[in-house]
C-alpha cells in the first residue's frame, strides 16, 4: 500500500485528508510487440523494443463531516482529474524512503457506485488514470554542471576509437551523472555559449547528439529534452533546424552512472558550460 498520494495539489490519501484510498494499483505497462516473419526458416525475429502506456487504478472513499463537504471534495477529486488535462500524480510507497511521481489523464469516468450515506456522511469512488510515459520518477529533480573546457576531469577512457583524435575538442573533460533507478530516463541539457555546432555525447550508451549551423554567443543557451526531442535556443525558441538529424541519436541516461560530454568549437573557459536535469526512473 501507500502512505501518500497527491493527484496535482489535490491530497487523496494520508495526511488526514477526507479522501482516503483503499487500493492503489500501479499496473505494469504491456510491451508493444513487433515481430517479424523469418525469411525461409521457422518463427519470427523479435524486435520488440517499446512498451506502452501505463494503466493506475484507484478505489477509495470520502468521508466528510457534512454533506456539503462531501459533495466539494468530489467535485475537487473530479476536477482534478477531469478531461483535457494531464497532471501530477505523486505517491510515497509504504517501506520506501522517497517520492514517486507519473504524469496522467483520466482514462475514464469517476466512478460513484454508492449513494452518500448517513449519519457519518460517505461515499465510495473509483478511478482508473494512464500515463503514456510509463516510467515512475523520482520526485527529486537531480542536476549536474560542468565546464567542459576544464580537462582535468578527462583523460583516456576504454576502449579506445581509432583513429585517435587529439584535437581540443575531446581533451575536454566528463561530466559524471548517476541515474540511481532501475530504467533508462530523459534528461534536458543546457548548452550555455559560447560554442559553435555543440556536440553532446553520452559515451557510457555510446550515443550523441549533433546540432550544425549553430553558433552560440557567450550567455547565450541551448537546451534540449530528450523526452520530447526538442531544441529551444534561449529556452524559449524552437529551433529544430540547429540539429543534424542525419548524425544525432537521442540518448537518455541508462540505469547507474553515464559519463556525458560537451564537444565543440570557439568554447571559453568559465563561460562555456553544460548542465543536465534528470530524475531517476523505474518500470
Amino acid at each position: 500500500m501507500i502512505d501518500s498520494a497527491h493527484i496535482g495539489t489535490l491530497q487523496v490519501h494520508g495526511g488526514g485528508s477526507v479522501i482516503g484510498l483503499d487500493s492503489f494499483t500501479l499496473g505494469s505497462p504491456e510491451p508493444r510487440p513487433v515481430a517479424d516473419r523469418r525469411p525461409e526458416e521457422h518463427g519470427t525475429v523479435d524486435e520488440t523494443r517499446w512498451y506502452g502506456p501505463r494503466i493506475i487504478g484507484m478505489t477509495g472513499r470520502i468521508v466528510a463531516p457534512t454533506m456539503a463537504e462531501l459533495w466539494a471534495a468530489l467535485d475537487d477529486l473530479k476536477g482534478a482529474v477531469a478531461l483535457g488535462q494531464t497532471v501530477t500524480l505523486r505517491f510515497t510507497r509504504q517501506g520506501l524512503e522517497f517520492t514517486e511521481r507519473a504524469v496522467v489523464r483520466v482514462a475514464g469516468g469517476v466512478d460513484v457506485p454508492l449513494s452518500a450515506t448517513m449519519p457519518s456522511p460517505m461515499v465510495r469512488f473509483g478511478i482508473t488514470l494512464e500515463a503514456p510515459d510509463p516510467r515512475l520518477y523520482s520526485d527529486t529533480l537531480s542536476t549536474g554542471s560542468y565546464d567542459p573546457t576544464d580537462a582535468g576531469t578527462g583523460g583516456l577512457f576504454f576502449p579506445l576509437d581509432f583513429p585517435l583524435d587529439f584535437g581540443a575538442d575531446d581533451s575536454a573533460g566528463r561530466l559524471e551523472v548517476t541515474n540511481e533507478g532501475t530504467f533508462s530516463t530523459p534528461a534536458v541539457l543546457t548548452i550555455t555559449g559560447p560554442v559553435t555546432n555543440p556536440i553532446l555525447d553520452n559515451d557510457t550508451a555510446g550515443l550523441s547528439i549533433y546540432t550544425r549551423d549553430c553558433a552560440l554567443s557567450a550567455g547565450e543557451t541551448l537546451v534540449l529534452d530528450t523526452l520530447e526531442r526538442s531544441v529551444m535556443l534561449g529556452g524559449t525558441t524552437s529551433r529544430p533546424d540547429l540539429l543534424d538529424v542525419e548524425l544525432t541519436y537521442w540518448w537518455q541516461l541508462l540505469p547507474g552512472v553515464n559519463q556525458l560530454r560537451l564537444r565543440g568549437s570557439d568554447m571559453s573557459a568559465g563561460q562555456t558550460a553544460l548542465e543536465v536535469e534528470y530524475r531517476d526512473a523505474r518500470i
